[in-house]
Parts: structure tokens; C-alpha cells; sequence
């Protein structure tokens, strides 16, 4: 049947937290329209405030022009005058950067770095872990998904990808235990994903393949059985 499967400026009045989410679906001929603008300041010999640099090397980024994303981030940070939210994004979007062009190294490097400025986050936790996973280091994995789970982005004012504390370490944490034998340990996580996304092919897969290596009775238990075994 196989193993588990896994997956890879401040405001004034009030301010009030939302679950609404924004989507942007620009027009074809307009997706480079902001890059077009910065490019033609820049030729104009506009200087860049930290925010406007912050901004044209998102777009750079998102154009897949990465070395000179990275320069532009790096100019970012190094200026110190970045909102907080704004520096733990830039270094999580260069680690983006690098993983692109396949230097690992630097990768993670950013991803620690971030720490510089906040604790860790739960979706940097996840990249800690999908690294040390990848590397078959199982045990320091599960760390980091662990403290993904603990790392809620409920206190941030930054952009959170919650599948990061949510769902998803839960499925990790099934594949780590998984590989390391503990497969009470890998179905009690696969459950609590499940939680989230109970129709997932993948985490149904998960359920079914873990309930074929446990003695699962009728409400759900693992059999005595098979805890002594």
C-alpha cells in the first residue's frame, strides 16, 4: 500500500482581525505594470525609499528575476529601517529566491536569519522541517513541525500561511513518525489532520495504510494487542 504520502506603515483608528482572504487576478497585459513603473523611476534616478525597495524587489521575484530580487532584499534589510513584518517577509522571500536558483544552503540560511527579528514562525518552522525531512532526519523534523503546531501566526500582523500550524505539520509529523516506526504516534497525527481536511485523498490514504500496520477496534482505539506489540 506504501507509506504516507506528504506535501510539500501603521494605521491610525481602529483595527479589527478578519479571516477574509484577497485574492488579485490581474490582467494579462497588466502583470508586469508594476515592474514597468519601478524600472522607469529607477531609470529616472528616483531614489528608492526602504518600502519602495522592499516593493520592487517583491516584483522582481515575482518576474522570476531573482539574482537581482536578492540584491534588492539584501539593500532592504541592510538599510534598518524596514517595518518588522516587512524584514521576516524579506528574508522568507529570499530563502524563496535561493531555493529557486537551488542553493539550499542560503536557503536556510535566510530562513534562520529571520529569527534575527521575531520568534519563529510557523511556516519557517515548516520549511526547517521539509529540510531536515528531505535529509531523512527524521527526529529533527518532527522538532520543527512540532513547534510549528506551537508557533500560531495569531499574534502576527504579517502575512500567515495557517495551513503551517494547522493541517499540515499534523501531516508531516504522520510521514516522520511513520518512518521512524512509531506508528501510534503517525496515526494520532494523521487524525488530527484529518480534523482539518476530511476529505483529503492524501491524509484517507494515510488513515487506511496506518490502520493496516495497527489493530484499530470499532471506536477508533488501538487494541491492546498491538500496544504490547
Amino acid at each position: 500500500m506504501g507509506g504516507p504520502h506528504s506535501r510539500v506603515s501603521g494605521s491610525r483608528g481602529n483595527i479589527f482581525e478578519s479571516d477574509i482572504a484577497i485574492i488579485h487576478n490581474p490582467r494579462p497585459h497588466f502583470c508586469d505594470r508594476n515592474l514597468r513603473i519601478y524600472e522607469k523611476r529607477l531609470a529616472a534616478g528616483e531614489i528608492f525609499t526602504p518600502r519602495d525597495i522592499f516593493y520592487y524587489a517583491n516584483e522582481l521575484k515575482d518576474h522570476k528575476i531573482y539574482d537581482r530580487a536578492i540584491y534588492y532584499y539584501e539593500k532592504f534589510l541592510q538599510s534598518g529601517k524596514g517595518w518588522l513584518e516587512d524584514n521576516v517577509s524579506a528574508c522568507d522571500r529570499l530563502a524563496d529566491c535561493y531555493h529557486e536558483i537551488r542553493d539550499y544552503e542560503q536557503e536556510i540560511a535566510w530562513i534562520l536569519r529571520s529569527f534575527l527579528f521575531d520568534r519563529p514562525r510557523a511556516q519557517q518552522c515548516c520549511r526547517l522541517g521539509y529540510y531536515f525531512l528531505e535529509k531523512g532526519q527524521y527526529k529533527a523534523a518532527s522538532y520543527w513541525y512540532e513547534t510549528a503546531i506551537a508557533s500560531r501566526n495569531d499574534y502576527s500582523w504579517g502575512i500567515a500561511n495557517h495551513a503551517c500550524s494547522t493541517w499540515l505539520p499534523h501531516l508531516q509529523l504522520c510521514v516522520c513518525y511513520d518512518r521512524l516506526g512509531e506508528y501510534e504516534r503517525a496515526y494520532e497525527h494523521n487524525e488530527k489532520a484529518r480534523e482539518y481536511r476530511p476529505d483529503d485523498e492524501k491524509i484517507l490514504h494515510n488513515k487506511k495504510y496506518l490502520e493496516s500496520k495497527l489493530s484499530i477496534t470499532n471506536d477508533g482505539e488501538i487494541s491492546t494487542e498491538e500496544k504490547r506489540g
